[in-house]
């Protein structure tokens, strides 16, 4: 068996079954300290002092037999050979005595495995032993062994981050990890459950419920219409209810009532009085007459079967003037000189008569007798005068 790592002994002698991969090195039962852990370990040395090196280039001249690379041991400062790999599971074979094997960079662009006592990743904790109901991971710097998980809630009852982020089950390695986080995006691989989203929240992946936008529910029916005529609104309305708002969510967008015209038939309009009109003057001058006055049906008119007004289109009432005067009749000679000297009482008028066998009179006379005379006599010439014009008319004067 090749020699490439430290094998505990107590004498030369157990290490016979060893040898070493340099022709000038043997190998021997030597003291050998790993972090201040010394131990006694089956170790090649150079048979003439060997090559001294303080790093893995001040080997880069020695020779190693196939699979093998020369690498600047940290323990005894020598050169050797060690086994070369390619990824840290090729170092399961590898026992150390502190730390976990790994496979690292070494010379010629060759990777070699080595006792590693500090992790930076995750996969450099690959051959660390652990239980099966634990999986290695790269924790604070070391390896170390961490429940397998189905949940977050179940690295919640088993995983204290102690204030450094919150405990989730990483979906790629099924492990329980702290979850630290800056932005949203840092707990893509938060889980949570239905209607919750991860979120960051004071540095911790926290799970919130979504935001819900509101909800129209369906239209109420129209409200009855209340009339039979006319124009008379209906309406309806609806709520943000299905669902509402919540979490931050918007409000429904839109008009929660809406309004429609229920009957367009105009409605009968019944007549209605305008206002009385100025009354007439008087149908006489003197003495008693009439006034009247009118009133219309349009305030406002009847249409679409509206009753028209009830009552009285005029009104009349006695009008009282001064007692009337009568008329001046002159007194006239057969010659027509008349002389305008006479008034006649209001009950009477100015009688002109010229008949046969008589003379011309101009004189006050009964107004009914006057009439009658003037009926009596047809072939007479008798006028009944009641103002000056018509005496003028008559007389020619």
């Amino acid at each position: 068996m090749v020699m490439s790592q430290c094998i505990r002994c107590r004498s030369d002698q157990d290490c016979h079954s060893y040898r070493c991969h340099y022709t000038n090195q043997q190998i021997k039962c030597q003291y050998h300290t790993v972090l201040f852990d010394t131990q006694k370990c089956c170790l090649c040395s150079s048979t003439n002092g060997g090559s001294h090196c303080s790093r893995n280039s001040d080997c880069a001249n020695q020779h190693c037999s196939t699979g093998y690379t020369p690498v600047c041991s940290l323990s005894s400062h020598t050169c050797r050979c060690e086994a070369t790999c390619s990824a840290h599971t090729d170092c399961a074979h590898l026992s150390c005595y502190t730390g976990d094997p790994v496979c690292s960079s070494a010379q010629n662009n060759s990777r070699t495995c080595i006792c590693e006592t500090s992790c930076s990743k995750h996969e450099e904790c690959a051959n660390h032993r652990c239980s099966y109901i634990y999986q290695p991971t790269c924790r604070s710097g070391r390896c170390a062994c961490v429940h397998h998980c189905t949940s977050n809630t179940y690295c919640s009852r088993h995983l204290n981050c102690g204030g450094r982020g919150s405990p989730y089950c990483s979906t790629a390695k099924k492990i329980c990890e702290c979850e630290e986080c800056i932005h949203d995006s840092d707990c893509s691989h938060h889980q949570c459950d239905t209607g919750y989203s991860s979120m960051c929240v004071n540095d911790t992946c926290v799970c919130q419920a979504n935001p819900v936008d509101g909800g129209w529910s369906l239209w109420s029916s129209w409200t009855a219409c209340s009339a039979t005529c006319g124009l008379i609104l209906q309406s309806r309305s609806r709520v943000c209810d299905n669902p509402p708002s919540s979490n931050g969510g918007h409000s429904c967008t839109g008009s929660a009532h809406q309004s429609k015209v229920c009957n367009i038939h105009h409605c009968p309009i019944d007549g209605g009085w305008s206002s009385w009109e100025a009354w007439t003057s008087c149908s006489a001058t003197c003495g008693n007459g009439t006034q009247s006055r009118s009133r219309h049906c349009n305030n406002p008119t009847p249409s679409d079967g509206g009753k028209t007004c009830t009552g009285n289109t005029k009104e009349q009432k006695i009008c009282h003037l001064d007692q009337c005067t009568g008329v001046v009749c002159p007194t006239c000679d057969q010659n027509l000189s008349c002389t305008w000297n006479n008034t006649c009482d209001a009950t009477e008028t100015c009688m002109i008569r010229s008949y046969q066998g008589f003379k011309l009179t101009v004189h006050c006379s009964k107004k009914d007798d006057c009439s009658f005379e003037k009926l009596a006599l047809p072939t007479g010439e008798i006028f009944c005068c009641n103002t000056r014009e018509c005496v003028r008319l008559y007389l020619g004067i």
